[in-house]
């Protein structure tokens, strides 16, 4: 008597009594049928730096079987009526993609409001939920790798100091604790013209603060994974200490060679030591040099990550925000100021393989 159609329907009742007083006595509803829309359990991502993303949602189920995915995204900044739909792609069991081009926006960065809704083979159509997604200005890719940052070896140390990690006692057992091991990246970078807080902010993300775990070692005094791949073996990777030395040398070759691979993505001048960088032709050859100028230009290039300079540039932050004064306590850590390496040219180690 409807059509045949399944879904709510509403039923109010009317009494009338022996003196023809006639009311509503109630209003209630039936469900006739599957009237429930598709839901999901999960969406990605929640921040990104590139201006073109994936909104991916996960975990999308129905019952009768989902017919479609709808993705409506607007630009928080600009409201609502900014709201763009996207149909979504079914990718894999239970996950929909859309891709959003934040041009179709006007290149606004910030936060994106994105609805999703879901549609079921029974006609069922109903918002799976509503998240957002903060767009970052990704401002690694106009921080230049080579130049003169202004980090001092006093900030270097407070930021080690500052992320409660312990620093590794091989090296200490070295003759190199944490202040000598900061005054060599900051002779070897000004050495180079290498930005020092890129280098050292690069190896903490490199070696999760020295921590390492992964398939460098400690040993190998190998501060960037130069010859680590993903997924490859140990045997690959560059090791310093067994060309270099078990000492103080093959931890200042390995820093050496961490900024003459900077440099190698990042200019096209005449490196000023000896090169003793294992993966300096390979850079060459694939990409040619200077093909890196900025921070950010190094993601999907020194690593598959494509968000790599954008995480090491937090890290550059965090560092430049330090005091560039040493606690009494952290000064009780360390042999006095005129112990500490000279800077001078002729101080640095010798690059020949004999060294």
């Amino acid at each position: 008597k409807f059509g045949n159609k399944y879904g709510m329907y509403g039923v109010n009742i009317y009494g009338t009594d022996n003196k023809g007083n006639t009311g509503c006595i109630m209003t209630r509803y039936i469900k006739i049928g599957d009237t429930e829309a598709p839901t999901a359990t999960w969406f990605q991502p929640d921040e990104t730096t590139n201006s073109k993303f994936i909104a991916q949602v996960g975990g999308v189920t129905d019952k009768s079987g989902v017919k479609s995915v709808l993705f409506e995204v607007w630009n928080c900044s600009a409201g609502y009526g900014s709201a763009k739909q996207y149909a979504g792609v079914n990718t894999a069991s239970g996950v929909w993609d859309a891709t959003v081009d934040i041009s179709k926006f006007d290149n606004k960065y910030g936060m994106y409001g994105v609805n999703i809704y879901g549609t079921d083979n029974k006609g069922n159509t109903g918002c799976m939920m509503t998240k957002y997604v903060n767009v970052i200005y990704d401002s690694s890719l106009s921080y230049t790798i080579m130049g003169d940052s202004g980090t001092t070896v006093n900030q270097m140390i407070n930021y080690y100091l500052n992320s409660g990690k312990t620093y590794p006692q091989y090296y200490i057992d070295r003759n190199v604790d944490l202040a000598q091991f900061c005054q060599i990246y900051y002779e070897e970078a000004k050495a180079e013209g290498v930005k020092v807080d890129v280098a050292f902010a690069q190896m903490i993300y490199e070696t999760g603060w020295l921590q390492f775990g992964g398939i460098v070692p400690v040993e190998y005094f190998n501060f960037a994974g130069l010859g680590a791949f993903d997924n490859n073996s140990t045997g690959q990777c560059a090791n310093f200490a067994e060309k270099f030395g078990d000492n103080a040398t093959g931890i200042r070759m390995g820093i050496r060679a961490q900024i003459q691979h900077l440099k190698c993505y990042a200019s096209s001048a005449s490196l000023v030591n000896s090169c003793v960088d294992p993966r300096w032709d390979a850079v060459v050859n694939i990409y040619g040099r200077g093909s890196a100028p900025t921070l950010g230009q190094l993601s999907a290039k020194w690593a598959t990550n494509t968000s790599y300079g954008y995480s090491i540039m937090k890290l550059i932050n965090s560092l430049n925000s330090m005091s560039n004064t040493l606690s009494a306590n952290t000064l009780s850590l360390f042999a006095p100021p005129e112990a500490a390496p000279s800077t001078s040219p002729e101080a640095a180690p010798s690059t020949s393989p004999e060294a």
